[in-house]
């Protein structure tokens, strides 16, 4: 009569251990989606969990075996410590959840954070949390902890869906995460998207507007997802963190503290050049806005150095417009054009030193050039309405600042500085600036280009088409010229790329 107690106590003790075990392979397996399967299965998983803790607890109260009652002991402690894992992996995901449900906009006055996880599964979610909690506790620690909100966020696809979802709810840095297939690994990109960190401007200063040409964009780091937790707590904890906070530092007009943080993430062991480069120039960015405009210029040069980009070129181009060194601005601005055709910052650049000048008929071609590129960037609208502020025409200056005020959003600093700015010049209307002779009015076009050229004397058009390697026709089309014999010296006109490029 003893075997069957015995054979029954084995039963049980198996139904005790096989039930944690399937569940926590099932959570490792499918994360939190785990936990809105249909409520069926719920309920049949969590009812078999029940059997099971009630199964270990009889083991424990009755055995009288030490080796069985000790193993349905840990199998019940198994049973609780899952139940308590997949409360933690809950929890968050419903934080995520309400605040898709809230839809909260961020405070005026706050520099808001959006962190998304690349999908619900337990490594993702975790990678989440720790970039939250890091970047609370370094703002906290700096004394920024209520300036700055960071809030969860649901998983997020492309930028695109990044940029309207910061839109909506003023947030000024998203922090998300995409997964793809690299042969047999399976790589987390997490990419950190900065729609506005120019600080919390006073007055519409240029230089802010070109610094935001600079630090706009998105910046991306990738991991295995194999790697192992101590892999991703480096990168979260000594790449992503410090980059996130270095630019939540330069939204609160602490360039310094954004410099740190950008130099501890320089010192990250084996950042990709391209990684690097954008680091570097980030430094500049943030020297040149506390006005150390040497630093700044050593900081873009080894961004150069490392890889080449038209970001860096624009920086120093923004360096030497700090140091009014303008010819060297429009060479800086022009190598930025030969690098990116498709740069409407670079454009922005040229324009202010053509604006700076007097040069109205250049500065209106150049953003125009930066509006077809990009007809949602808010930055060449506030420069067109500086533009139009020289020709006292305070009409169509208020219109290029409400566009531009419409752009730029997500950007409170700036957004406060130009729509500031637009009331201005309607309760004081600006005094004509004499300019540069007036030409015809270009209109923006919708090309490519590879490079820009000044009209030096006696150029012609079969010269500069020659120069370039492109047809007479091209460069009529892409400057909307009248008169192909009609140029005037120091006319900047657009140059097509070449039909074998």
């Amino acid at each position: 009569m003893q075997a069957r107690p015995r054979v029954l106590h084995l039963i049980l003790l198996i139904a005790a251990v096989a039930a944690p075990v399937m569940y926590l392979l099932a959570l490792a397996r499918f994360g939190s989606a785990l936990l809105y399967t249909d409520v069926s299965r719920l309920v049949v998983a969590y009812l078999a969990l029940a059997l099971a803790a009630g199964a270990a607890t009889y083991l424990v109260l009755n055995d009288t075996n030490v080796m069985l009652r000790a193993a349905a002991l840990v199998s019940l402690l198994a049973i609780l410590g899952s139940i308590a894992y997949a409360e933690l992996l809950w929890r968050p995901d419903i934080a995520r959840s309400m605040a898709e449900v809230e839809r909260r906009v961020f405070e005026e006055d706050q520099t808001g954070i959006l962190v998304a996880a690349a999908d619900d599964t337990s490594e993702s979610l975790g990678s989440a949390r720790i970039i939250e909690s890091a970047v609370r506790d370094t703002l906290v620690q700096s004394g920024l902890g209520d300036a700055v909100a960071v809030r969860p966020s649901q998983p997020l696809r492309s930028e695109s869906q990044v940029r309207t979802l910061a839109s909506e709810l003023n947030a000024n840095l998203v922090v998300w995460a995409s997964t793809r297939q690299a042969g047999t690994r399976v790589l987390e990109d997490w990419h950190i998207t900065v729609l506005g960190a120019t600080g919390r401007a006073a007055t519409l200063d240029p230089m802010a507007l070109l610094l935001a040409g600079v630090t706009q964009g998105t910046f991306t780091v990738s991991i295995a997802r194999d790697g192992g937790n101590a892999a991703t707590e480096a990168l979260v904890r000594d790449l992503i963190m410090p980059v996130v906070t270095g630019f939540a530092f330069m939204t609160e007009n602490q360039p310094l503290l954004a410099a740190t943080q950008f130099d501890r993430a320089l010192q990250y062991p084996g950042l990709e050049s391209a990684n690097r480069s954008q680091l570097q120039s980030y430094m500049g960015a943030t020297l040149l806005a506390h006005g150390r405009s040497d630093l700044a210029s050593e900081a873009f040069k080894a961004s150069l150095a490392v890889e080449p980009s038209a970001r860096a070129w624009i920086g120093l181009g923004n360096v030497a417009v700090a140091d009014h060194q303008y010819d060297q601005a429009v060479e800086a601005y022009s190598n930025a054009v030969a690098l990116d055709p498709y740069s409407p910052v670079a454009y922005c650049g040229l324009g202010y030193v053509h604006a700076t000048r007097r040069d109205i008929h250049n500065a209106y071609l150049a953003y125009q050039q930066a509006i077809a590129i990009d007809p949602g960037f808010g930055v060449p609208y506030a420069f067109m309405g500086l533009l139009y502020e020289l020709r006292a025409d305070v009409a169509a200056a208020q219109k290029a600042y409400q566009q531009a005020a419409s752009l730029v959003r997500f950007d409170r600093g700036m957004h406060s500085a130009i729509t500031r700015r637009s009331d201005e010049i309607r309760q004081n209307p600006p005094t004509p600036v004499p300019t540069a002779s007036p030409r015809p009015a270009p209109t923006a076009s919708p090309f490519p280009t590879s490079a820009v050229h000044y009209v030096q004397p006696n150029d012609t058009l079969q010269a500069i088409a020659e120069k370039y390697g492109v047809s007479i026709s091209e460069i009529v089309e892409i400057n909307s010229l009248e008169d192909i014999n009609q140029l005037f010296v120091g006319e900047m006109l657009l140059i097509p790329p070449r039909s074998d490029q």
